[in-house]
């Protein structure tokens, strides 16, 4: 549901479902899907971002959307180690990239402020 508004550009709708998604699935021991929502969720404050003409509240969505991305980062690197554990190589590099990608996110994110 969060990924239709996304797609509608509907970001605070988006981000609604997300943020609130995120820790459940967190909570859960879901890594994997919680790293997905907290991906989304910092690409939604993103796209916020980019539509604030004030300066502070641009600001706050790109710092808000570093922290999604970098808590994505973690939810990839334990989904990793669980792959590592049960000796699944290819969903381990998988998930060692996808945390390689939300972390040039927050590069990206740095850049911008």
């Amino acid at each position: 549901m969060g990924s239709k508004y996304y797609f509608q550009e509907n970001f605070l709708k988006a981000l609604t479902i997300f943020s609130s998604l995120s820790p459940r699935l967190q909570s859960m021991g879901s890594n994997f899907w919680g790293g997905i929502s907290r991906d989304k969720e910092g690409e939604t404050l993103f796209g916020l971002s980019g539509r604030q003409g004030d300066v502070k509240m641009r600001e706050d969505y790109y710092v808000k959307g570093k922290v999604a991305f970098i808590k994505a980062a973690e939810n990839y690197a334990s989904e990793a180690e669980i792959y590592d554990k049960n000796q699944i190589e290819f969903l381990s590099k998988r998930a060692r990239a996808d945390r390689l990608w939300c972390q040039r996110r927050v590069n990206d994110f740095n850049n911008v402020i």
